[in-house]
């Protein structure tokens, strides 16, 4: 009897916890989340996070590894599934115009339906599911169709596009000084040129992979079989000194892809460093006013 009146009283606290979690959840929701607002920074940062690790990542995994391991796979689903679900959070975050806080939700989906809705959606769309369903119901002819949408992943860097936009809410948010905002665009600043750099050895080692001539540049080196850290150092290597318009001579274009792709690769190189001396100056003039203002 004290059993089953103890088992009672456990299922009524149960449902009354319940309950009040239910009330809860329907008041967070009840009204939109603030763009500047706790949770939507939180949200934003973690955002952050996993655009990063996409734009690591997915170009690696395209170009360096023929198969992705299971630890990876449920990583890539757990993104897939963030993304989605910031697509909702984000049908439900106000927005300033011209300096009021829009809480409509219609106008907020009017808004967020104009141009970031469809970014998302196809930088959000699932492919690992797609791969994995189209790999476990068709035999090995059709295994280019599987390799047509490990390719397709590479649409969701297009999120990148995004990124400074969640950075500077996050220091909108937090109201950081000159100096620490200086600092803070010199860290995006080195990002950008590393993941470029990381971006140019990965299509640059795709395309010595993927050549049908008997020589080509990694065959020139040795490289072929050895492993991915290996021939991916050697890509880095390659795309840095491009870049940086130093040109060693020991990793040179073979082919005429490579050396179509080794033209634009020196191409970006010249923009990426006209744009990075810009950035800089206008950074020391940012901290040198903050200094000034200070005296």
């Amino acid at each position: 009897y004290n059993a089953l009146a103890c088992l009672k009283r456990c299922k009524e606290k149960m449902s009354d916890f319940f309950q009040m979690m239910k009330w809860s959840c329907m008041s967070f929701v009840s009204k939109p989340f603030r763009p500047d607002g706790l949770f939507r920074v939180c949200w934003d940062a973690s955002i952050i996070l996993f655009i990063i690790y996409c734009l690591i990542l997915i170009p690696f995994e395209i170009s360096f590894l023929d198969g992705t391991s299971s630890s990876v796979n449920i990583i890539d689903y757990i993104i897939a599934c963030c993304f989605l679900l910031d697509i909702l959070i984000t049908f439900n975050t106000g927005y300033y115009s011209k300096g009021a806080l829009i809480e409509n939700r219609k106008k907020i989906a009017k808004h967020y339906i104009k141009f970031w809705f469809w970014l998302d959606l196809i930088a959000s769309f699932p492919y690992e599911i797609a791969t994995s369903s189209v790999g476990s119901s068709v035999g090995t002819s059709l295994v280019k169709s599987v390799a047509i949408f490990k390719f397709l992943k590479i649409i969701r860097v297009i999120r990148v596009l995004k990124l400074n936009q969640f950075t500077h809410k996050l220091e909108e948010h937090f109201q950081f000084s000159n100096t620490v905002t200086g600092i803070i665009s010199l860290i995006k600043l080195v990002f950008m040129i590393l993941f470029i750099a990381h971006f140019l050895a990965c299509v640059w080692h795709l395309i010595g992979l993927n050549s049908t001539s008997s020589d080509n540049w990694m065959r020139r080196i040795g490289i072929q079989d050895l492993p991915p850290d290996e021939r991916y150092t050697a890509s880095f290597y390659w795309a840095i000194f491009t870049m940086i318009t130093v040109g060693y001579g020991d990793i040179v274009a073979v082919t005429r892809d490579e050396r179509i792709f080794n033209v634009a690769a020196m191409f970006v190189g010249y923009a990426v460093f006209a744009y990075t001396m810009n950035q800089i100056g206008m950074i020391i003039m940012n901290i040198d006013g903050g200094w000034s203002q200070r005296k």
